[in-house]
């Protein structure tokens, strides 16, 4: 029998494969969550923390934390999972996902001179850092010639409120037109200095209800405070500004101090608002670690 009826139809490799796509790989990240999800991740994808990030958006505002052997992996951490993840050639690097809790609501009654500032948390040692609200409002947009583009950001602003203006003023219901065009202006300063003054007058007048009333107030700037910084700086004068800080204003006026009739909501807005600044507080965690042009894409 000879050698090409031993062979058949095999076929003989006269060249080894070529290692150069095994060589060039940098690695995988396969991210498990539950008993029965997995996420498989080129490592080239996730070569910063906040597109790693990204890749979770359908959970935000939930809080994804993720672990490397029961460590916590943090910005800080991510430049060495990244370094290990290429290190494995025949393997991916394993991470697990949680969804941590939100962060707290602003403490209860006490009264804020300053806005809101970002406390960042998740795991790590030593003290938990600080860091200014991202006003998503404000960000630069990018334009598709490049990010060395940029359209300044109060322009635009300036231009989209001035819009919804005068969509509110033009294109709704005669009682939510009146509504809008009746409100009275306040600045945030004005808002602060009311409460203040009314913390004597509530000290004076010694009575349970009336304190409790007031930390509704007080409460309630408090989260309005985040929720504007979580659009727009403190500083920013443009179209809109005075009426919301004037709606404000009037929310948190104690009428019942001075014996006039109300039909107070200040109890349930203050449990919705403070609810929401736990979701604008998670994903500010979350943007943080954004660039200026990651920023403006979310």
């Amino acid at each position: 029998m000879t050698r090409d009826d031993l062979l058949g139809q095999g076929l003989e490799i006269k060249e080894r494969p070529s290692r150069a796509v095994v060589n060039e790989c940098n690695g995988r990240i396969l991210v498990a969550y539950g008993d029965s999800v997995v996420w498989s991740f080129d490592a080239d994808e996730c070569q910063a923390w906040f597109a790693f990030l990204s890749k979770f958006q359908a959970f935000w505002p939930k809080v994804p934390e993720f672990w490397y052997k029961d460590q916590a992996v943090t910005a800080n951490a991510w430049p060495r999972i990244l370094k290990l993840a290429s290190a494995v050639r025949a393997m991916s690097l394993k991470i697990t996902m949680k969804l941590g809790s939100k962060p707290d609501p602003p403490p209860r009654a006490i009264l804020r001179p300053d806005p809101q500032v970002l406390i960042s948390t998740h795991g790590g040692k030593g003290k938990p850092g600080t860091q200014e609200f991202t006003h998503m409002l404000s960000l630069a947009t990018w334009d598709g010639r490049g990010p060395q583009i940029q359209v300044t950001g109060f322009k635009l602003l300036e231009a989209q409120l001035d819009a919804a203006e005068t969509f509110l003023t033009c294109d709704t219901t005669y009682t939510d037109r009146k509504a809008y065009k009746t409100c009275k202006e306040a600045s945030r300063k004005e808002c602060y200095d009311y409460l203040v003054e009314l913390s004597g007058r509530i000290e004076e007048a010694e009575s349970d209800s009336l304190r409790r009333a007031y930390e509704e107030r007080v409460d309630i700037f408090n989260a309005v405070d985040i929720v504007y910084s979580f659009f727009l700086p403190v500083n920013f004068q443009g179209p809109m500004v005075g009426k919301f800080w004037g709606a404000v204003r009037s929310i948190t006026e104690l009428a019942m101090l001075d014996g006039r009739p109300i039909s107070d909501i200040a109890g349930s807005l203050r449990v919705s608002l403070r609810d929401l600044t736990r979701s604008l507080l998670a994903l500010q965690n979350l943007v943080i670690h954004s660039s200026d042009q990651e920023r403006a894409e979310v």
